[in-house]
């Protein structure tokens, strides 16, 4: 029995995270796109991230890149600031992306949106997959 409620609430508790951190991703995604302008930035730095396989394995380690960007605002002031999230597809410096900065908060911006918004879904999911296992475990 005390198994099972530390399950239950190992699964809870990760389900209720998952969920809250998708939520607060999407919100600030949805912000910065009704608050957005869209204008081209162009890369300015590249870092390359490795993340390592849980085997070990060479095979598995996938690789990200998280890029520095320069865009320049309405206003006129120009920002340098390096993306919030790695992407496996790998552009060139000196290549233009297109990004979503929010007017409000001129600093903060969305760049490669449509994975994004696939990393949020896919928290979104795994949370509520994990609330309804916790209830399942509950219910048993």
């Amino acid at each position: 029995m005390v198994n099972n409620i530390t399950l239950i609430i190992i699964f809870f508790l990760g389900g209720l995270a998952f969920l809250f951190f998708g939520i607060y991703v999407y919100k600030i995604n949805r912000r910065i796109i009704k608050n957005g302008i869209k204008c081209k930035a162009i890369i300015t730095d590249i870092e390359k991230k490795i993340l390592k396989s849980m085997q070990g394995a060479d095979d598995f380690n996938e690789i990200y890149f998280i890029y520095k960007v320069r865009y320049t605002t309405i206003s006129g002031v120009q920002i340098e600031k390096f993306t919030n999230e790695g992407v496996q597809k790998q552009y060139q410096i000196g290549e233009e992306i297109e990004i979503i900065y929010n007017s409000k908060n001129e600093t903060e911006f969305l760049a490669f949106q449509k994975s994004q918004d696939t990393l949020v879904y896919l928290f979104i999911f795994i949370g509520i997959l994990f609330l309804v296992i916790s209830i399942l475990f509950f219910l048993k």
